[in-house]
């Protein structure tokens, strides 16, 4: 039967045009030899024959389709028309009358290829680090992508990808929190959690802050126990970490730190510094209110031991830090004891003797100073034609004397007094009398 089939071989060119990074146009155009069989039968398959040329010349559209696998794709549409001449015929037999014929054809094609190979970017680091799950360390690798290759064909998958990265990387922190939170590794697994918390969605907020707070909860309980051992700077320390956390830490922490107070409180109350520890106490109920009443007894015990030996006190100071204590202390705690207000009247008592005793030294001081300016006003003064012996009665002996004879036998002396708090005065003498005052 009449079943013709060409078989042919060509050279192709293809020429590209791109000019977004999503699709291209390409043109193509082909030339090669062909071989056709006209007949297909039992003993008639291979003669009679024909050779000649072939050509093909196509035209059109591709888009580019990302995917997760290492290839790249691209899907379109071309309009394709082939000639086929078979001029010569080969028919040893005399089988067939053909002695030349054309085959020609025109159409439009679906198309579809894969793209393997080239150079390797921070992109495809980025994407086997996304792959791997590890969105923390692919979403730098991404950006670095999309800064350096800003018209690369990819472009706009690395940009699904670092919007998925973005809603994946709180989910990862918070799984790596509680892992370092199982491992005891706290002061780490807060840095996780809190990282996540910045970004989390409303579905993972509430889970972020309630790991937060218990890892502050481990933190103040590591805080409280050093407190009890009495490491206070270690406990402060620790409470921070836990204040740096959440709210719930912040509480936690000027709880602690009023505790610290009271404690360092009573170690001062132990050894009888009563004024030191009642403003230690006064600090404490300032930061922690709930403290008020484990505040109020310990200010009682002080006011009690302030109370023997206030009459023993000779430290001014002391006594006046311990008054301005315990008005502080009964501000705050809104009542007092008549413990409390007893030592408080004897300290103001011993207060005012003392202020009284002071302004009457002051006042004394005050008078003699100006029963001096009194006298000196009054006092006889050094004048001009005074001789040496006069001016010496007023203002004693002269801390230096220059002493000069000239040739007529004229005596000259230069007095030098150097007064306290004063400039110094030098008196000129001629023959002993003398005849000029100068102030340095």
């Amino acid at each position: 039967k009449f079943a013709p089939s060409i078989l042919e071989g060509n050279l192709v060119s293809s020429f590209i045009i791109q000019w977004s990074r999503k699709w291209f146009v390409h043109f193509k155009y082909s030339y090669g030899l062909n071989r056709t069989r006209f007949y297909k039968g039992a003993g008639m398959d291979r003669n009679p024959y024909g050779t000649g040329t072939s050509s093909a010349y196509s035209v059109g559209i591709k888009f580019i389709r990302e995917s997760d696998s290492a290839a790249r794709y691209a899907w379109g549409f071309e309009l394709r028309h082939m000639y086929h001449k078979v001029r010569t015929i080969h028919d040893p037999d005399d089988l067939t009358p053909v002695t030349r014929f054309s085959v020609p054809s025109i159409g439009i094609f679906f198309t579809f290829s894969a793209f393997y190979g080239g150079h390797t970017t921070v992109g495809d680091e980025g994407k086997r680090l996304f792959m791997k799950r590890d969105y923390v360390s692919a979403k730098p690798k991404l950006t670095q992508f999309m800064k350096s290759y800003p018209d690369h064909a990819r472009i706009g998958r690395a940009r699904k990808l670092l919007e998925l990265c973005n809603k994946r990387i709180p989910y990862q922190l918070y799984s790596q929190g509680i892992q370092m939170e199982k491992r005891g590794e706290l002061d780490t697994a807060l840095e996780k959690l809190v990282q996540a918390r910045l970004t989390a969605d409303k579905d993972l907020v509430e889970s972020v802050i309630w790991e937060i707070d218990d890892i502050a909860d481990q933190y103040m309980a590591a805080a409280n126990e050093m407190l009890g051992e009495g490491n206070y700077e270690d406990a402060l320390r620790t409470a921070r970490k836990a204040a740096a956390a959440s709210e719930k830490g912040r509480r936690s922490q000027r709880l602690l730190e009023g505790r610290v107070y009271l404690s360092q409180g009573k170690d001062l109350a132990f050894v009888r510094l009563y004024p030191m520890a009642l403003k230690k106490y006064s600090e404490a109920v300032r930061l922690a209110p709930e403290l008020k009443e484990e505040v109020r007894r310990a200010e009682l015990e002080a006011a009690v031991g302030l109370l023997e030996d206030v009459n023993q006190a000779s430290d001014e100071s002391s006594l006046r830090l311990a008054l301005r204590s315990l008005y502080v202390a009964r501000e705050i705690l809104g009542k007092s004891d008549d413990e409390m207000e007893s030592v408080i009247s004897q300290l103001g008592g011993q207060l005012s003797h003392l202020d009284r005793l002071r302004l009457r030294i002051k006042i004394d001081e005050h008078m003699n100073q100006a029963r001096g300016k009194l006298a000196q006003r009054y006092a006889p003064k050094v004048e001009l034609g005074m001789l040496v012996a006069e001016a010496e009665d007023i203002l004693g002996n002269p801390h230096e004397v220059v002493e000069r004879v000239d040739d007529n036998g004229r005596n000259y002396q230069m007095w030098i007094y150097r007064l306290p708090d004063k400039e110094d005065t030098l008196l000129y003498f001629e023959d002993y009398v003398l005849f000029k005052i100068e102030v340095e």
